[in-house]
């Protein structure tokens, strides 16, 4: 599998875990990683997310179409959510919402149990 790590309801609400990581959903299948993040940085500003997990289906060199990411705070993932929530690289189709796990711990976990899959 090729993976590109950087490591560093559809509402969000405060919450106990607070939710720091949201996952991007109908992103474009061309896009890679690196584009993905100066999208958000452009919006947010730099330095906001510790972790981006954008993964790859082998062999046709596009992106599963979803990515995950995480934000060092949850004010931060918060107005990431309403600030590209539909306004994602000029498409209204792309969705944002709360991710399955959260945390940069958690997030370096799964992804390496998934590389060891």
């Amino acid at each position: 599998r090729r993976v590109i790590v950087f490591s560093c309801s559809s509402e969000i609400r405060r919450m106990e875990p607070p939710i720091t990581t949201l996952m991007f959903r109908r992103l474009p299948r061309r896009l890679v990683a690196g584009e993905l993040l100066q999208e958000i940085e452009a919006i947010l500003g730099r330095g906001v997310v510790d972790f981006l997990l954008l993964p790859w289906k082998e062999g046709i060199e596009k992106n599963l179409g979803y990515a995950f990411v995480n934000f060092l705070d949850a004010e931060i993932a918060a107005a990431a959510q309403q600030e590209l929530q539909g306004k994602l690289l000029g498409r209204d189709s792309t969705r944002i919402v709360p991710g399955d796990i959260q945390g940069l711990r958690a997030c370096l976990e799964r992804t390496q149990q998934w590389l060891e899959s």
